[in-house]
């Protein structure tokens, strides 16, 4: 996979957390560029700005500067860093804090047996699609076709997502926000912008005619299933095939097969197409999020403390 440019990337605003311990910061030069802390990061292995500052100066003056924007390489832009050095959110892939630019990465093997299982589910799927694919051409005029095997895909993609929507919330001691503790799309959509789901974009080396997707685009709060077109397709066709059949499509069904590909390496990265030769050679990101130094991870290697995700925030 080659590596990507600035173009290949979605950028969003930083949005500082209550996470924030208060004292570390991250630091950007022309976008993709290194990290500065307090003299706390340098113990956990973080270098420090070739100023000859004391601490306490040193502190001083990144606060100042916070806000700063880039415009030459000796002018820097400063940002609380959400996720202290050493530390990170659990089921989360992000950058490390000396690569804000790299594709995000997981940092904790407490959830080995869960990538595990997820990566099955993913080949199975992508099989099962791929076959299809031998019967019905990749033709866009052919996106509209419905069938029972596009059903039963739609149907097995989309309980896996909520499976894994549950999982990611469940490790960040996440509640049901229903009295009844029943899991909705009103929950799950809270991971959207924790993990950046709508920033992924897909295309299909082995199917080039087929339009890449960006599953979760326009996934919104205020309509948090109708606003997620193949999950509102999904939900219709299970509870009323008769009457919604149609919606058993090979766009919803390529469509819910993306969004379990996206929201798996928005968890545990990009590792889980390179390791897998069915995947590698079915998928491939040709966008993703961008995460400023402020909003990468600070576990050095595998391991490190874990903070649950503010999802209130």
């Amino acid at each position: 996979m080659p590596p990507m440019k600035l173009s290949d990337v979605i950028l969003r605003p930083f949005v500082q957390l209550s996470t924030w311990d208060g004292v570390s910061f991250g630091q950007l030069a022309n976008g993709f560029g290194f990290i500065t802390t307090t003299s706390q990061s340098v113990r956990e292995g973080f270098f420090r700005h070739a100023d000859d500052l004391g601490d306490d100066a040193w502190i001083e003056h990144v606060q100042k500067t916070i806000g700063m924007k880039t415009s030459s390489d000796s002018e820097h832009e400063f940002f609380p860093l959400n996720l202290p050095p050493g530390s990170y959110f659990p089921r989360m892939a992000r950058p490390h804090h000396h690569h804000p630019g790299d594709f995000p990465t997981n940092y904790s093997q407490a959830f080995n047996t869960e990538r595990a299982a997820a990566i099955v589910q993913i080949v199975s799927l992508t099989d099962w699609l791929s076959r299809c694919l031998v019967v019905v051409e990749s033709d866009p005029r052919n996106m509209q076709v419905f069938g029972n095997e596009f059903r039963n895909i739609l149907i097995l993609a989309s309980t896996e997502f909520e499976a894994q929507a549950k999982g990611v919330l469940r490790a960040n001691y996440y509640t049901s926000s229903r009295n009844d503790g029943r899991w909705t799309t009103a929950d799950f959509v809270k991971l959207e912008p924790a993990l950046r789901l709508a920033d992924y974009i897909i295309d299909f080396p082995r199917f080039p005619q087929l339009p890449m997707q960006r599953p979760f685009e326009g996934w919104t709060t205020d309509q948090p299933t109708s606003s997620l077109g193949w999950y509102d397709a999904y939900n219709q066709v299970k509870h009323d095939r008769e009457r919604h059949f149609e919606k058993a499509s090979l766009s919803n069904a390529l469509a819910a097969v993306s969004g379990v590909v996206v929201i798996c390496l928005a968890q545990f990265g990009i590792s889980i197409l390179r390791e897998s030769r069915i995947l590698g050679e079915m998928f491939n990101i040709k966008v993703r999020p961008w995460w400023c130094s402020g909003d990468t991870h600070g576990a050095d290697g595998i391991g490190g403390q874990a903070i649950n995700y503010p999802f209130s925030t």
